[in-house]
């Protein structure tokens, strides 16, 4: 740690040199043009217009009527992006690079009409001299940084891996030429933890402890294996306010704190790349998981929560083959093993409060049971120009959420799957 320490220490030294050197740094711009068009069988947990694509709704009857069973045709650029990377500037033996990248995907919801406007995606600046670099800014996040091979969609194949890019110092170190580890302390933004005002990250602000990631790293030729832990601390509430821009009456001492442990491999050869992720750990909604936590008591003071974490179980599997023309294929499976502790019963046979990713805190899918995703792929390459087509199966169980047992924080009766079959086209053109 105190290695760390004095290495920030240069690096804010440095800052104040760089006006007074002549040497430049090199500037690329560059980016892609995307397009999407997609076809669905049933309204579904999504980002953006629906093009980012997460999870089927349960069943919603009228009579005899599933009202989520609704056919949809869409078309969007919205994911056209554009990045600015700086490097080759030295000083003292110490090498410097940036990246700056955005694109144009915020601010529309699902209504289908308006106009994206610009969102930050990264940002962040790396100092680096021998065996170590350290990275300051907006980045991928250590757990989310290796995206499955074979996938064109929005998605990336989320939430079968984690997707966020969260602010952080990342410290890397290697120990020869195939063995390094990463240690970050990160932050959130727009990767937040579920909580009971939505997703914010009011939670990690107020719990005043940055998340924390370590991670070993193994390279060998086609081989990149890495094996992490994260831990995240939180609260939920620090007093009895009804809104996030509002303020309460009396204070509470709140907390939750979970821990994500995964496994990564990959290998890259010829025409040929497959990888890997194994994931377990407790809620991760902050990392696009289907996890969430709930409320499991009060504290003596009357007033004050104690939560309980959601179990999960992720993974996927990505293959992709050919230069030109490529086929891929990516099988993803998640299980909820339910909650760490019993929930706290509302009187009614209800949990007191359940929070996921996707919801408003009355409504919030704790009855996701388990699910999974078969998705191949084909791609046909002319140099910078790609078009790609893709069919998805996405299929989710659900639970009666009527009869939650709240022993386990499992929805285990009435189970039954939705399915819903996809097809994705994109055109895209780098530059």
């Amino acid at each position: 740690m105190k290695k760390i320490i004095l290495i920030a220490t240069a690096l804010l030294l440095s800052l104040t040199a760089f006006a007074q050197e002549n040497k430049e740094a090199k500037v690329k711009v560059g980016g892609f043009i995307r397009n999407y068009a997609t076809y669905d069988s049933r309204v579904s947990y999504t980002g953006p217009e629906d093009f980012f694509y997460y999870a089927p709704k349960d069943v919603s009857m009228s009579g005899d009527t599933d009202m989520n069973a609704v056919n949809s045709i869409k078309f969007a650029a919205l994911t056209t992006r554009l990045w600015v990377t700086a490097s080759g500037f030295e000083w003292n033996g110490f090498k410097f690079d940036s990246r700056v990248e955005f694109d144009f995907c915020l601010g529309l919801s699902n209504t289908y009409s308006g106009t994206a406007s610009c969102r930050f995606r990264q940002g962040w600046v790396r100092m680096a001299k021998n065996d170590w670099g350290l990275t300051v800014g907006q980045a991928w996040h250590p757990i989310a940084a290796d995206l499955a091979v074979s996938v064109a969609s929005m998605n990336s194949g989320t939430p079968y891996h984690a997707l966020s890019r969260s602010p952080q110092i990342q410290w890397n170190q290697s120990f020869n030429e195939h063995w390094s580890y990463t240690i970050a302390l990160l932050s959130q933004m727009q990767y937040a933890s579920a909580g009971p005002f939505g997703q914010v990250a009011h939670y990690a602000v107020w719990g005043m402890i940055p998340e924390a990631y370590v991670g070993l790293n193994y390279k060998n030729g086609p081989w990149l294996m890495r094996l992490g832990g994260d831990v995240v601390s939180i609260k939920p509430r620090i007093d009895n306010r009804t809104a996030i821009g509002g303020t309460g009456t009396q204070k509470v001492n709140e907390r939750l704190t979970t821990f994500t442990t995964y496994f990564y491999a990959q290998y890259k050869k010829d025409k040929f790349a497959f990888n890997t992720k194994l994931h377990y750990g407790q809620d991760g909604s902050h990392l696009m998981y289907q996890g969430g936590y709930g409320v499991s008591g009060v504290k003596a003071d009357g007033i004050s929560y104690e939560y309980t974490p959601t179990r999960h179980f992720t993974g996927f599997a990505s293959a992709i083959y050919g230069k030109t023309a490529q086929i891929g294929l990516l099988l993803g499976y998640w299980k909820n093993f339910g909650t760490t502790k019993a929930l706290m019963d509302d009187g009614t046979g209800q949990p007191v409060g359940m929070y996921f990713r996707h919801g408003n805190g009355t409504n919030d899918p704790y009855n996701m049971y388990q699910s999974f995703r078969v998705m191949p792929s084909f791609f046909y390459n002319l140099g910078k120009f790609v078009f790609a087509l893709e069919f998805e199966l996405d299929a989710l169980q659900y639970g009666d959420r009527a009869t939650i047992n709240l022993q386990k924080g499992l929805c285990e009766n009435n189970l039954h799957w939705v399915v819903n079959p996809r097809v994705v086209s994109m055109v895209k053109y780098t530059f």
